[in-house]
């Protein structure tokens, strides 16, 4: 029983891991449509294709959480501290070419993120070229497509920075958890 409950919990992180890398790309794409389509923005994103990517996102879930699990065969081993930590046996050569396959989705994903933010760095520079030429600005509304682009990455930065926090706070061994967060144990130790 706990080698199933492993298996499921490792299929929940894995696959919600995988829907944030694709939940990353809608998101860049509704950038870039907004930028490059402002007048088709509104019909591109309407709600039937709003619901398809969360139907996406949901199946990514399970797909991919369920193909982590198959690859990578997580087996509970008991801790010295109490509770359990995984150990991932990957074994044949399926499994080494499936696991080479996620990494290769991850890759193509990232990569495809950084060409949509760069494409919509050069359209909004575009833009503010166009708008400085016909208009006589100030210096200070040069740097407008430098505001964007910190707009657009902070936020990006930062979803990355609490994903990771909650990574590690979800995947340490329960012991540690303890001795956080009771008072008792802490006092014990």
């Amino acid at each position: 029983m706990p080698s199933q409950l492993v298996q499921i919990s490792h299929t929940i992180v894995w696959g919600a891991r995988f829907s944030q890398m694709i939940t990353i790309l809608m998101i860049a794409t509704n950038r870039l449509t907004a930028v490059r389509f402002p007048m088709k923005h509104e019909a591109m994103w309407s709600k039937p294709k709003q619901i398809i990517c969360v139907i996406i996102q949901i199946t990514s879930i399970i797909v991919f959480g369920y193909m982590f699990v198959s690859i990578a065969h997580p087996i509970p081993v008991p801790s010295t501290f109490g509770g359990v930590f995984t150990v991932n046996k990957i074994g044949n050569s399926l499994q080494k070419v499936l696991s080479m396959f996620s990494v290769l989705i991850q890759l193509a994903n990232g990569l495809l993120v950084l060409i949509i933010y760069v494409v919509i760095l050069r359209t909004l520079r575009i833009a503010v070229k166009k708008v400085i030429s016909q208009a006589n600005f100030s210096r200070e509304s040069k740097s407008i497509h430098k505001v964007s682009a910190i707009v657009c990455l902070v936020e990006l930065e930062a979803s990355i920075l609490i994903y990771i926090v909650k990574t590690a706070i979800y995947t340490s061994i329960p012991p540690y958890l303890l001795i956080m967060f009771s008072k008792n144990i802490r006092e014990r130790i």
